[in-house]
């Protein structure tokens, strides 16, 4: 072995030994957190790792840096490679990969000489977005971050032109000076990642892989009956999980999920960048003297609430997921943040002024005004509707909700459902007063007892009357019992309200009898889209019944939906900071020049009138649910 050989063996070990020495820092400070399974279903994980890290599928939904995107991680795949033969060559003169065939090694010589400019091409890009387009979602966190991503953006400049000239010159001090620089170029580089923001390029990968597979809108269920847990919910860094750590090492800072978070676009304190880069930071601060306690006396431990987050970060969170949807690796905000109120209820007994009244209400109730559980099915006493208790011999439970039970606008949308079943001869049933509140905004207001409780009395009286099918026209009730109350020991067939409603017009069994002639826009509930993928079929109906030139989208629609800003408790707290997240989703149903804003959820259909009210258009733009629409048609 030449002196030469010798050389490059003992730098190539000692880069990559200390970058092995930082990422294990980096392992070790994840294993902070709590244990889970997340190497269960490894087909269906594979699956998803390979559509979305190799496919890229989430990148493309934002085409032109989706493209760039995914040339760099195409080209680096197969430029690293090209990097290994160069430095198995350097440590052996005579390797090459040549051994796999003269024409597939020359396929892979072009191929890798295509990537390298495709992946220039890619730099200059992002050079020219970050400093001439400037996206607002782009905004930066600190110097250091934009000094950051240019310092990265420089290094994979030059680890491509240092392949090219050694690829395309024959001179030997042009060859050799390339080589040693792409070499210290690409140890550097992976020594300087477990430092970077983008240390996404090597945590991305496996946060895809280790997703949760579980349904979107799903939380995940508490056992309060565990004695060996001293506290519930997060304060503190040990409280979280390993993945929802992982979850910070991902994040590439991009961005999407500002651009579309509700709370971001009205100026409130939450950012869900912010949030995942913060904890971040704080893993990174705290890392060390929580591994080695012994070596750090005097270090206090911090607080996530208060210290790192705002408690009105943590409340101002409307679930409604837009950020989960948009982000490229799979980070998930939503969770992270009701675990912190989880914390804040439970423990601490803090919450905001107006939650109190309402867990009171819930309580006493089962209900968030207090109103009652004798009137609970006094709305349709008029159209003859029975209870389960004067009928159990049903095939449908028409499961109603706080909403449609008492709010005197939702009873409206309650009576046109039921007189849709009724004309279609559909044999349905109310619990009425034995309906109980399904617990889901106490659970995500953080009050995870009272949601149990909750949701314990209502499988009761559902499994005293067998229900096997129920039929919901609130997504906060379709979701929690189709969802989550599998974790409490009770499946159901829940549906959804609009996929009923089609499906009876599909079978003959509701017929319209006069076209619609207003124009219609419609507004995606969060807890029926993006939890439920459910986009289809309320515009299906609308479309039955209005041409296709009355049905008019708004600019943002189904999984880019914007949230009316009602979820995760939301509805029954005040909206004190920034701007009013459903007054910016009504001017922008406004804009489109529709006379009916259509959703398809209570909580929608207020916020959607409260915002026209605000804007002084109540009187000339209608809003209705689905179910009213086209009951006008048909009825």
């Amino acid at each position: 072995m030449t002196l030469r050989s010798l050389l490059v063996l003992f730098i190539t070990i000692g880069g990559l030994s200390l970058g092995f020495s930082f990422y294990y820092r980096l392992y070790r400070y994840l294993r902070l957190g709590k244990n889970e399974n997340r190497f269960d279903h490894l087909l269906e994980r594979s699956k998803i790792f390979f559509i979305n890290v190799i496919g890229q599928k989430k990148m493309f939904k934002d085409k032109k840096p989706g493209l760039g995107h995914a040339f760099v991680f195409w080209g680096f795949c197969i430029i690293t490679i090209g990097t290994l033969e160069m430095i198995l060559n350097g440590i052996v003169p005579s390797f090459s990969l040549e051994f796999i065939g003269h024409v597939p090694y020359l396929i892979f010589f072009y191929l890798q000489n295509i990537f390298y400019i495709l992946v220039l091409l890619s730099i200059a890009f992002f050079f020219y977005r970050r400093l001439v387009i400037k996206p607002k979602r782009m905004e930066v966190l600190s110097t250091h971050s934009a000094w950051d991503a240019y310092f990265i953006l420089s290094l994979i400049s030059i680890l491509m032109i240092t392949a090219i000239l050694y690829n395309a010159f024959s001179n030997f001090y042009i060859r050799e000076l390339s080589w040693w620089i792409h070499l210290l170029t690409v140890l550097g580089f992976f020594c300087y990642l477990p430092f970077s923001k983008h240390l996404h390029v090597v945590a991305a990968a496996p946060n895809v892989f280790f997703t949760t597979l579980t349904p979107r809108g799903r939380l995940k269920k508490i056992d309060l009956t565990d004695e060996t847990q001293t506290s519930f919910g997060v304060n503190k860094l040990e409280d979280f999980t390993w993945k929802q750590l992982l979850d910070s090492y991902a994040c590439t800072e991009c961005g999407r999920c500002n651009e579309f978070c509700p709370t971001y676009n009205t100026g409130k304190p939450l950012k869900p960048r912010s949030l995942i880069v913060d904890l971040r930071h704080h893993l990174e601060a705290k890392g060390y003297s929580l591994r080695h306690p012994e070596r750090s006396e005097g270090s206090s431990p911090t607080k996530m609430i208060g210290e790192i987050f705002s408690e009105d970060l943590i409340w101002d969170c409307t679930t409604c997921g837009a950020c989960i949807e948009a982000c490229p690796v799979f980070i998930e905000h939503v969770e992270k943040i009701v675990d912190m109120r989880r914390n804040l209820v439970l423990m601490q007994g803090k919450m905001e002024p107006e939650a109190q009244k309402v867990f009171t209400n819930f309580e006493n109730y089962s209900n968030p005004w207090g109103l009652p559980q004798s009137s609970r099915g006094d709305w349709a006493k008029e159209l003859g509707i029975k209870t389960l208790s004067e009928n159990p011999n049903v095939e449908y439970l028409f499961y109603v909700g706080c909403a449609g039970s008492y709010d005197a606008r939702a009873k409206k949308v309650s009576m046109a459902f039921a007189k849709l079943l009724l004309k279609a001869n559909v044999n349905f049933g109310i619990l009425g007063s034995e309906e109980r509140c399904n617990g889901e905004s106490c659970r995500r207001m953080g009050n995870e007892y009272l949601g149990q409780q909750l949701i314990s009395e209502n499988i009761k009286t559902l499994q005293k009357y067998s229900v096997k099918k129920i039929l919901a026209t609130c997504p906060h009730c379709f979701n929690t019992l189709k969802n989550e109350y599998p974790d409490f020991g009770a499946n159901f067939e829940v549906t959804n309200h609009t996929e009923f409603l089609m499906k009876l017009i599909q079978e003959g069994k509701l017929k319209v009898q006069k076209e619609v002639l207003q124009k219609i826009t419609y507004h995606d509930s969060c807890y029926l889209g993006r939890y439920n993928e459910i986009y289809d079929s309320p515009r299906n109906i609308l479309k039955s019944i209005a041409s296709d030139t009355n049905v008019i989208e708004m600019k943002r629609i189904k999984s880019q939906g914007f949230c009316c800003g009602a979820g995760g408790g939301r509805m029954w707290l005040e909206e004190k900071r920034g701007d009013r997240i459903n007054v910016n989703r009504v001017e922008e149903a406004l804009g489109t020049g529709a006379n009916v804003i259509a959703s398809a959820c209570p909580f929608c259909l207020t916020m959607v009138e409260d915002g026209l009210k605000a804007k002084n258009q109540e009187t000339t733009i209608h809003a209705q649910d689905i179910a009213e629409i086209l009951a006008a048609a048909v009825v």
